[in-house]
């Protein structure tokens, strides 16, 4: 069975990044998240070992919860301010960009 939720959002796991870290000098380490119903992509920080929870908006408005902890990323959808869908795993996919 097949669920909206998870064929509309893809979860990347970049890690890497030559010029960024020539330029900042860290070692980036990010999830970049896509919406393909909305049409936008979001780019998060993770710090290793650090559970990362919170809240994805456009312009403002709350359009999903998110939780991201040892590699299992979790999403719900939010409506009007309410949570209408459970929480729903996505497949993180990861890239080395070195």
């Amino acid at each position: 069975m097949s669920n909206a939720l998870s064929d509309n959002i893809t979860v990347t796991h970049l890690m890497g990044g030559m010029m960024e870290m020539q330029r900042t000098g860290v070692y980036p380490n990010k999830l970049q998240i896509t919406s393909s119903k909305y049409n936008i992509t979001w780019h998060l920080k993770v710090i290793e070992n650090k559970p990362k929870i919170g809240s994805l908006k456009i312009k403002r408005v709350i359009v999903y919860n998110y939780q991201f902890t040892n590699d299992t990323f979790k999403i719900q959808r939010v409506e009007n301010g309410i949570t209408v869908s459970t929480w729903v795993v996505i497949e993180v996919v990861g890239i080395d960009q070195d």
